[in-house]
């Protein structure tokens, strides 16, 4: 289950209610067509922040579309800026920041349609695994050291900086993102992909795995 907002809705016929529209998900930017019968009982408006599924189009599998929009529950938010040993585990609406030189994680991180963003030089010494639409976000020099798995639609964010070291292994993924305006990215392991749904890779970032 993906996270993002109610991107835009489409004006209705007179006297019914708006089902359709688009949404927006959280830290990739994509943005996806929606259909849903189920809509007016949400109570979502324009820019509210929501969950949904990502389905692949049975007309054109190079195509996908979000459906089955609910309000997003979002869990409070956890903040690692110390040495920090354990696993982790982000589900739907969880948000963890490691965070500082500081925040040394050892442990491995388990992501179910939430978040871990590993940001000014913190680092993760375990492996990633990242399925449910969640996102794991390496940026501002945060290095991950250990292995990425993804899978089930789950999506990696590489930028400004950020670096993961260990091999990645991409199955039925999401999108893979290394660079974006803020500055590169740089993956210094192996990457193997069977099936992601978009890869970007900016100049000055790299790749440099064998």
């Amino acid at each position: 289950m993906a996270t993002g907002i109610v991107y835009s809705i489409d004006p209705a016929p007179v006297g019914a209610n708006p089902t359709s529209g688009q949404v927006q998900q959280d830290e990739t930017g994509d943005i996806f067509q929606f259909t849903d019968p189920n809509f007016p009982n949400t109570g979502l408006a324009l820019n509210a922040q929501c969950t949904f599924d990502i389905v692949t189009s049975p007309k054109d599998p190079t195509l996908s579309y979000a459906t089955n929009l609910q309000p997003l529950v979002l869990s409070p938010p956890q903040s690692i800026t110390g040495p920090y040993t354990g696993n982790i585990t982000a589900n739907v609406g969880d948000v963890y920041t490691i965070s500082t030189a500081a925040a040394v994680v050892t442990g491995n991180v388990t992501i179910n349609g939430g978040k871990v963003i590993v940001d000014q030089n913190a680092q993760i010494n375990g492996s990633i695994n990242v399925s449910g639409d969640g996102i794991m976000v390496a940026r501002g020099g945060g290095q991950v050291k250990g292995g990425v798995v993804m899978s089930s639609g789950g999506s990696l964010k590489v930028v400004n900086k950020g670096k993961v070291t260990g091999n990645i292994s991409v199955s039925q993924a999401g999108r893979m993102i290394v660079g974006n305006a803020n500055g590169p990215g740089f993956i210094t392991g192996t990457v193997d992909i069977q099936k992601i749904r978009a890869f970007d890779i900016t100049a000055g970032s790299s790749i440099t795995g064998q």
